[in-house]
C-alpha cells in the first residue's frame, strides 16, 4: 500500500508540474501573439501631429492679412483627400501657415464650412514617415469648431495624408490618418477612407493609437 501511495503521490506532482509548465508556454505564446498584433504594422504611416496654429484658426475661421486667392468654393483637396461640402457659399482662401508645430511655414488652402462649423486645411506637405524615412504628399485636416453640426469636441478633428504605394511603408496608395483630440493628440491612425460628401473618416485598418 505504501509503494502505490508513493507512485500516486509521484504522479500527481508529475502532474501539477506539467500542467504549470504547460500554461506559462500558453501565457507565453499568447503574450507573445499580442505584442506581435501591437507592432504589426508599426513602421507603416506618418509621424504627424496638428500643429496649435491650425486649431487656432479653427476658432477664428478668417483669412489672415496676407491671405490669397480669397473666395467662395463648395470643395477642398484632390483624389482620396476631397471634401465637398453642401454649401457653395464657403469662404476659401490660401495662406501661410505652421502645419506641423515645428516652426516651418506653408502655403495652405482653407475652406472655412460655415454650415457644418469645420475649418478644413489642405496642403504639399513633406512627411517624417514612422520608419524614419522623408516622402511628399498630400494632407487633409478637419478642424470641428464651436456649434459644429456633428457635435463632436471643440478643437477636435482629423487629418489624412495622401500616400502613393511604398512611401511611409504603405503596401498600396491610399490614406494614412489620424483623428485626435481637443488637446491635439492623435488618438486613432491607420490606414482610412474618407467620404467626401459625409465628411465621415472611417480607420479601416488600425495599426496604432499615438501621442506624439
Amino acid at each position: 500500500m505504501k509503494k502505490i501511495s508513493l507512485l500516486a503521490l509521484a504522479l500527481t506532482i508529475s502532474l501539477v508540474i506539467y500542467g504549470i509548465s504547460a500554461g506559462a508556454q500558453s501565457q507565453s505564446q499568447s503574450h507573445s501573439h499580442s505584442q506581435s498584433t501591437t507592432t504589426s504594422g508599426s513602421n507603416e504611416g506618418v509621424a504627424f501631429k496638428p500643429s496649435p496654429a491650425v486649431k487656432a484658426k479653427a476658432a477664428s475661421p478668417q483669412p489672415g492679412p496676407n491671405a490669397q486667392q480669397k473666395t467662395k468654393k463648395d470643395s477642398i483637396g484632390e483624389g482620396k483627400a476631397l471634401i465637398t461640402t453642401r454649401d457653395s457659399n464657403n469662404d476659401f482662401w490660401v495662406e501661410q501657415i505652421d502645419l506641423s508645430g515645428k516652426g516651418q511655414k506653408s502655403d495652405a488652402q482653407m475652406l472655412w464650412d460655415n454650415t457644418d462649423k469645420i475649418l478644413y486645411t489642405y496642403a504639399d506637405q513633406a512627411f517624417t514617415c514612422k520608419n524614419g524615412s522623408m516622402a511628399d504628399g498630400n494632407i487633409l485636416m478637419a478642424v470641428y469648431a464651436t456649434g459644429n453640426t456633428d457635435k463632436k469636441p471643440v478643437g477636435s478633428g482629423w487629418w489624412a495624408a495622401s500616400l502613393d504605394e511604398n512611401e511611409c511603408a504603405m503596401k498600396t496608395e491610399g490614406l494614412y490618418a489620424c483623428k485626435f483630440d481637443a488637446k491635439g493628440n492623435n488618438t486613432s491612425c491607420g490606414i482610412a477612407e474618407l467620404d467626401e460628401k459625409t465628411h465621415e473618416l472611417t480607420i479601416v485598418e488600425a495599426k496604432t493609437t499615438e501621442n506624439r
